[in-house]
């Protein structure tokens, strides 16, 4: 048998006069070094500091102390004891009003089109465009696998890579179907033809993808980032389904069942809350945390393109060139404009958000303002659109999109429909356009 260890004996402790004397003595030398820096200067109390430069202050400050300092930095930015009661209420109210979105602007009475700018870029047709959210630069992609990025004041490209059947280019190999911004992150989205959702960092212009998700079995039609802190990517496609993508784990979260035909567009407002058109003639409206969602199903043609006016209203453009204005609150359109382009399919919606103001646009490259408002008379509870100002471009519209602001509209113009090449204009250029938007809150909005 191998000889037992020895259990080792345990220091003898200090005895309690000792460990007195120890921390009379640490606190002598701390009462030392807290008076020298004094006499120096550079007492740490006064730095109010703590080694990660974090204010002392603010580490140990609880949840209710939080609050109170930022109520009072709030009513400080209101003009509290500077401005009179009544400013300081409106100002109140206003951004009550703004924070539940309950303000509704009347613009499309008033709303007027200024000098059309148009900038050439694509090889092919352009089919998407997003715009930052400090309108400096807009993306485009197109069906020449690029996707661009424009200097909205100088005009300048740059371009991203892609190539039709290259499969290491980088970039897409098939044709760029949707864009969309996620500025928090950094990061552009696009997806196309090649069922892959690409990402790209906005800070290296002209790089390749830095990431990409799969998942999608069919052609990818629509991208959209959902509003809110959570940084989700929705996507729809041919496949009859919309995925949900997390862009801080870079992987898929969840897939949407309802439309029995492939998904043309998508758009959306407000958090958890997309609205979708497909071939099977149907507008959706999705909550995507319960995996529900409302039909309406009065479309005559399939819908190519979906807008979301404010909380209640949102309008859906189809093939057979006719275009619906609906509410959640009924599963019939509240209007339907049956000919606004002389018979062409709507291939394009836009709007300003929480306004009355809506845009289309079609293939024969006419861009149309609407006012959508209450009917009158015998169709009372009813909705109408009421035509405003055109725009004439030449080319297809296949896309558009509002600025933050309402200071202009993006228009992607081509020389081929977003959908076919059953028309070609050869007298068109495949670029992007830029419509000045005149009204009372134009650079105003948010």
């Amino acid at each position: 048998m191998p000889p037992k260890r020895k259990r080792q004996q345990d220091k003898p402790r200090p005895s309690s006069s000792v460990r007195d004397e120890e921390l009379h003595s640490d606190e002598s030398d701390n009462e030392d070094q807290i008076a020298g820096a004094d006499g120096m200067g550079n007492r740490a109390s006064s730095s109010n500091q703590n080694g990660d430069g974090i204010e002392e202050d603010d580490f140990f400050e609880t949840p209710d102390e939080k609050r109170v300092r930022l109520a009072k930095q709030y009513l400080s930015d209101l003009g509290v004891g500077t401005e009179s009661t009544d400013a300081v209420a409106e100002k109140l109210q206003r951004d009550a009003d703004l924070h539940a979105r309950k303000v509704q602007y009347n613009l499309g009475q008033e709303m007027r089109f200024g000098e059309v700018r148009f900038l050439k870029g694509h090889l092919y047709a352009p089919t998407s465009v997003c715009v930052s959210y400090d309108e400096s630069v807009a993306f485009t992609g197109g069906k020449d696998c690029a996707i661009i990025r424009w200097d909205i004041e100088t005009g300048k490209k740059t371009i991203f890579p892609g190539k039709r059947k290259d499969f290491d280019c980088g970039g897409h190999f098939e044709s760029v179907q949707g864009v969309a911004l996620c500025e928090d992150a950094h990061l552009l989205l696009s997806g196309g033809n090649d069922k892959v959702v690409r990402l790209w960092d906005t800070r290296m212009c002209g790089a390749k993808c830095v990431d990409t998700l799969k998942g999608h079995t069919g052609a990818i039609t629509s991208v959209c980032m959902e509003p809110g802190p959570d940084n989700q990517l929705l996507t729809a496609s041919m496949d009859k389904t919309l995925k949900v993508w997390s862009l801080g784990m870079r992987s898929y979260l969840d897939t949407l069942y309802g439309h029995t035909s492939g998904v043309n567009c998508m758009d959306v407002l407000q958090k958890d809350r997309p609205l979708t058109g497909g071939d099977d003639k149907t507008c959706r409206m999705w909550k995507v945390s319960a995996e529900t969602h409302l039909l309406f199903g009065a479309n005559t043609g399939p819908v190519d393109s979906v807008t979301v006016m404010n909380a209640q209203l949102f309008a859906a453009g189809s093939q057979d060139g006719s275009i619906s204005l609906m509410s959640l609150a009924s599963r019939k359109p509240l209007c339907i404009e049956p000919t606004p382009h002389e018979g062409h399919g709507v291939s394009a919606l836009a709007c300003v958000r929480y306004s009355d103001a809506l845009f289309s646009g079609s293939c024969n490259g006419q861009i149309k303002a609407w006012q959508s408002a209450k009917a009158e008379g015998e169709k009372r509870g009813k909705g109408r659109l009421i035509a405003g100002d055109i725009a004439q471009l030449k080319g297809c519209v296949n896309a558009m999109c509002v600025s933050r602001s309402g200071r202009f509209l993006a228009v992607a113009v081509g020389k081929e429909p977003k959908n076919g090449r059953w028309m070609n204009l050869k007298e068109a250029k495949n670029g992007l356009a830029f419509i000045p938007l005149q009204h009372s809150q134009a650079g105003q909005l948010s």
